[in-house]
């Protein structure tokens, strides 16, 4: 399993008994927009899954990794601007969203595909894509400052990451656009509440704590997992028409 360890500025990869486990070091929107960073992630979901002692995958943010800070300052980088809602509408940003955005729809197709346990650990502020991205795991652990931010209402520009999709797979529609429309943070234990986080675990010794969490779910058997996992996501062409019609919304000015 040598090719399943590695170690750079970004990303840590390792197994530990059935586990295996990513760490997301640097700015998430860094790796997300760069194509051979993302093929990484892609690949290990696919190393994964060839072997057999590994049930599940852990991933793991960094504080602020997913937050608003840092994709703020990733826009204004590259808008040569300070973000705001006229910045979308440079030719650069929209190229790169276009990309940011191919690339984790990517992501989160393989996430729903993948027939071992997908399990999320969610530190800090998570904007919205990566708000999407978590959804589409199969458990979501947090840390009691982690929140989920729709950062996208407040710079008037459409979510993304699949969000409304699994929002509406989750809750109610009524509740769900509510969300959407309105806003508003959703703090750890409000999402806890709303069954979008399984378990809020405490902040020291936090990956720790959601290997231990993750390793008792792999007492389950292999084919349980799967077969259970290929009936619940069984809507991969739904996902497919869901994509299309983001990109063509995303494109509008």
């Amino acid at each position: 399993m040598d090719n399943l360890q590695f170690d750079n500025n970004v990303l840590n990869c390792r197994v530990k008994e059935m586990v295996a486990i990513v760490t997301i070091k640097a700015s998430a929107f860094e790796t997300f927009s760069d194509i051979k960073e993302s093929e990484t992630i892609l690949q290990f979901f696919d190393e994964v899954e060839k072997e057999k002692e590994i049930k599940a995958l852990l991933m793991v943010n960094e504080q602020g990794s997913f937050g608003e800070t840092l994709y703020k300052r990733f826009i204004s980088e590259i808008g040569g601007q300070e973000l705001s809602k006229d910045v979308f509408r440079n030719p650069e940003i929209k190229k790169l969203r276009a990309r940011a955005r191919n690339i984790l729809n990517r992501s989160i197709m393989r996430a729903t595909e993948f027939d071992k346990l997908f399990v999320m650990g969610l530190r800090g502020c998570v904007v919205t894509p990566f708000f999407g991205l978590s959804l589409s795991s199969d458990f979501r652990f947090a840390t009691d400052d982690m929140r989920y931010s729709l950062l996208n209402v407040r710079l008037g520009i459409p979510p993304s990451g699949a969000l409304p999709f699994f929002l509406y797979k989750y809750l109610s529609q009524t509740i769900g656009t509510e969300i959407l429309i309105k806003g508003e943070d959703i703090p750890a234990f409000k999402a806890v509440e709303m069954g979008l986080v399984n378990k809020i675990l405490p902040n020291e010794q936090f990956e720790q704590k959601c290997f231990e969490e993750t390793k008792k779910l792999c007492q389950a058997d292999l084919n349980v997992i799967t077969s259970s996992k290929r009936l619940l996501h069984n809507y991969k062409e739904e996902l497919l028409d869901y994509f299309l019609m983001e990109s063509r919304l995303m494109n509008i000015d």
